[in-house]
Formats: structure tokens, sequence, C-alpha cells
């Protein structure tokens, strides 16, 4: 019944409800790319800054977890063209950041 009943506030939102209709096209890249000017930023800290800019409970690790699982493709896709990089992983999560401009 909770999701019959949703504010559509995305803070009211139940975790095991679909993220993918929570964000605009290009949103989440353009929400990570903002947030990777400032440095290099893990899968994980991207993920709570989706959640952050969206107005979502970062404290939910359900949410940030299914949100870290899906900005992983999402990331990958920017990589093959040439808009993000990985530079390594930190405890196990990759570590991404915005390409050298010359």
């Amino acid at each position: 019944m909770r999701i019959f009943a949703a504010s559509g506030r995305p803070s009211d939102i139940a975790r095991y409800v679909d993220t993918y209709r929570l964000f605009k096209r290009g949103e989440p890249w353009a929400i990570c790319q903002a947030a990777l000017t400032t440095g290099p930023k893990d899968t994980r800290e991207l993920a709570i800054e989706l959640m952050r800019v969206k107005g979502m409970d970062t404290a939910d690790t359900v949410l940030a977890e299914g949100l870290t699982n899906r900005l992983i493709h999402s990331l990958r896709m920017q990589e093959g063209r040439g808009r993000v990089r990985r530079e390594g992983k930190r405890k196990g999560v990759t570590v991404w950041l915005l390409p050298a401009t010359a």
C-alpha cells in the first residue's frame, strides 16, 4: 500500500522501489560530473552525492547500494565515451576522475 500512497518525494520512497525512475535522462551523470570536478571519488561517494542532491536519506545503506550498482554501468558507459576514467580501486571500490583537458 505504501507504493500507492507515495507523496512523490524521494525521501518518502521505500527501499525496494525501483530507483530507475527517480532520475531524468542524463541526470545521474550530470550530478557525478559536477561532483568529480572537485577531485577523484569512488563509486560509493558518487552514489551518496546522488542521494544528497535528490534529497534522499544518505544513511539508507540499502538504497545507497542499489544506486551504487546502477551507477557502475552508467560510469562505465561514460568511460567508453572518454568522459571519465578509472583511477584504480580504494577498499575494493573503483575510483573515478575526469580526464585531464589539454
